[in-house]
């Protein structure tokens, strides 16, 4: 509603309030961001949606990831790639553990998500060419904006580990039902 007043007085074009509106506009996108949501546009009308959904409904089924899950998908983790890895190898080792249940709910999913963490620099140093055994030359040779891309389909990929698991138990409970 508020996001909705400012629009309709920008509309309006009052000069004196501009930097006024802009610096409450900023304000009020910082605290929904920081909250997992993001101001959308649809069908003319400004709504406030879940920025990942899928990172909020693991956020509340995994509550001891649940900080790391959230701040992984923060605007302003953007481009801090050391950060970025930190939180990805916390994410990995919780599901080390549970490898072996996850490959038998989906083994491609859970191996590539484990190349993925073996050998794209967040477990081990991928990128040192004095490192014969770990060196990773392509991922080396990324961009780092590639590199970031990487390390989101990291992200994306361990939270879809998350989504199977627990469609595993859904699964599990409706054929107790059947």
């Amino acid at each position: 509603m508020i996001i909705n007043v400012i629009v309709g007085v920008q509309e309006e074009h009052i000069a004196m309030l501009d930097p006024v509106i802009e610096a409450l506009i900023n304000t009020i996108i910082a605290t929904v961001e920081k909250c997992g949501m993001e101001i959308k546009t649809i069908n003319d009308e400004i709504m406030i949606v879940e920025k990942n959904a899928v990172a909020i409904e693991v956020a509340d089924k995994v509550p001891e990831l649940a900080d790391i899950i959230i701040e992984y998908n923060h605007y302003l983790l953007k481009g801090d790639l050391n950060r970025k890895k930190e939180l990805l190898k916390r994410i990995a080792d919780a599901l080390e553990p549970e490898r072996k249940e996850l490959n038998g709910i989906n083994k491609s999913a859970t191996d590539d998500f484990f190349f993925m963490v073996n050998n794209w620099n967040i477990r081990h140093n991928n990128c040192n060419p004095n490192d014969a055994k770990n060196y990773n030359s392509k991922f080396d040779s990324f961009s780092t904006a590639q590199k970031e891309e990487c390390y989101d389909l990291v992200y994306e990929q361990g939270l879809a580990l998350y989504v199977m698991k627990e469609q595993l138990g859904r699964t599990k409970k409706i054929d107790s039902l059947k």
